[in-house]
């Protein structure tokens, strides 16, 4: 037959585990009751459509929302869209990318951009692209990356859609 002590032992370290798992978890709601979550970016509509005059290229529209999750304000700093197995054409005639936003190879990106977001507020971008035609087997891979501002870190903080987005 065990020992009393050996009993009060077992039992006081039980319960002494169990207290401190308790004031961990009290701790992590405790936080995110007051900051809140980390942003997040969403991409909740793709499409790919032929031109209007049908001059030999494609438009990739991406539609993707930017969400403040945090108990306080952040500004938006920069965004980028990758697409992965798509190349765009930077120069096409009679199609103009918006001002704000630049074009590379396979990326297009807006820089230089102050989008303050108040708490639990988001807003919606929109990313139209003309790339080279689309093949109906060919599979497209978009990414969606975000710098934001932390004013409480006091620093740059980059969010990512997922792993990207694979559609047919």
């Amino acid at each position: 037959m065990p020992d009393t002590a050996v009993l009060q032992l077992v039992a006081y370290t039980a319960l002494t585990l169990a207290s401190v798992s308790i004031a961990g978890a009290a701790v992590a709601f405790a936080y995110r009751h007051n900051f809140g979550w980390k942003p997040l970016v969403l991409i909740t509509d793709y499409s790919v459509a032929p031109h209007e005059d049908a001059s030999g290229f494609d438009v990739r529209t991406v539609q993707f929302e930017f969400w403040n999750r945090q108990k306080y304000p952040v500004v938006v700093r920069s965004l980028w869209v990758s697409f992965e197995g798509v190349e765009l054409i930077e120069d096409v005639r009679g199609y103009h990318y918006p001002e704000e936003w630049t074009v590379a190879k396979h990326k297009i990106s807006r820089y230089r951009m102050a989008v303050p977001l108040e708490p639990n507020q988001h807003r919606v971008f929109t990313v139209r692209a003309p790339a080279k035609k689309h093949d109906p087997w060919e599979r497209d891979r978009v990414t969606v990356e975000g710098r934001y501002f932390d004013p409480r870190k006091n620093r740059g903080i980059l969010v990512t859609a997922g792993r990207g987005y694979i559609f047919n």
